[in-house]
């Protein structure tokens, strides 16, 4: 049976290399689908066959003595028009290279955004200010339905004291109203909704994106290969976040750590949400 560190989301491919970043000794169930790679029935294909010789040189070149490469790399699959980036780090013995599709955003409004909201943050004297700048801008930025900042108090339970909600959506192909959510500013969660497991893995990982709470899981290939994936940003969600997500009407959510003085402040997120009446 495959554990759940093994299981992966599947808007990006995982490839499992050697410590010399030369073979691919294991890769996820959706990468050959999702760059059109054509294999041969058991074998492995090389990295240079994968990502050309030039890119596979440089990533060898820049892991040599690394943990990690400094920044995303981005790249053009013969198969495929799209583009794709990837990022690539070491995990005991071996090098792990994610890759996902490039998706291009309208840059001026983007840009224009970004430039309007930093200059309204810098205008800003109070943290209450702030974060309300702040949830819009990435409501803003996003398109999603809900951007809310959750802060936590000693005792790890959570209060919303921020957010931004989409002004309300026309189910598809249907003549029902607009729904608009229902606001959480000044809620409070308890400390269960916040499990240790989850704070430990926000101060490793401070950006989490679940593209797909309901998205079936990937997994790697050849299965008898032993790779750890639980440091991986493609990582599949605990089954337990899986459900609260589901049950708060989730869809699609992107998390970011709030870092304090003294540790974990909060967290700001933005989600997609199930339509409902």
């Amino acid at each position: 049976m495959l554990k759940h560190h093994s299981l992966l989301q599947s808007f990006g491919a995982l490839l499992v290399l050697d410590a010399d970043c030369r073979r691919i000794q294991a890769f996820s169930s959706n990468f050959v689908e999702l760059l059109r790679i054509s294999l041969r029935e058991g074998c492995l294909p090389t990295l240079s066959s994968v990502l050309g010789k030039r890119l596979s040189q440089r990533v060898r070149y820049e892991l040599q003595g690394q943990q990690r490469l400094p920044g995303p790399l981005t790249f053009k699959c013969p198969a495929r028009s799209n583009r794709f980036q990837l990022h690539a780090y070491r995990a005991g013995a071996h090098v792990l290279v994610e890759i996902e599709p490039l998706h291009t955003l309208g840059k001026q409004r983007l840009l224009g955004t970004v430039n309007e909201r930093l200059m309204r943050l810098a205008e800003a004297t109070h943290q209450e200010e702030l974060l309300d700048y702040l949830v819009i801008a990435v409501q803003e930025l996003t398109g999603h339905d809900r951007v809310s900042v959750c802060h936590f108090d000693s005792d790890w339970h959570g209060l919303i004291v921020a957010e931004s909600l989409a002004k309300g959506r026309v189910q598809p192909d249907t003549e029902l109203p607009v729904v608009r959510l229902p606001a959480l500013l000044g809620q409070r969660f308890p400390a269960k909704d916040f499990p240790i497991a989850l704070r430990r893995a926000y101060e490793r990982h401070p950006v989490r994106l679940i593209q797909d709470v309901a998205a079936p899981c990937e997994h790697l290939l050849p299965t008898s290969v032993a790779v750890d994936v639980s440091d991986c940003f493609l990582r599949a969600p605990a089954p337990e976040r899986q459900q609260y997500l589901q049950r708060l009407g989730v869809r699609g959510a992107l998390s970011v750590a709030m870092q304090g003085d003294t540790g974990l402040w909060g967290c700001y997120s933005a989600t997609r949400q199930r339509l409902t009446l």
